[in-house]
């Protein structure tokens, strides 16, 4: 699933930077925040199950990379707090 995940955000990420090592840096940070110990319900498997939902409706969506981004960014901070 990771690795899924990982190459789903270097597909979608390299449509709007080229610097790999940012494009890297950036999915450590999704990585470290999705997976701290305390995360329960916004975690990877989440956004696993929202892009397998997505598929579903994807042809509907007029801004799709939009809705995509949101989807690694909604749930980022939550456990920080």
């Amino acid at each position: 699933m990771i690795a899924k995940l990982k190459s789903q955000w270097g597909d979608l990420s390299s449509e709007y930077l080229e610097d790999h090592l940012i494009i890297d840096s950036f999915w450590q940070e999704i990585l470290k925040h999705y997976t701290f110990k305390n995360r329960y319900y916004h975690n990877l498997s989440h956004l696993h199950n929202m892009f397998i939902q997505l598929e579903d409706v994807k042809s509907e969506i007029k801004y799709l990379d939009l809705l995509k981004f949101s989807i690694w960014y909604h749930g980022i901070r939550c456990a920080i707090l």
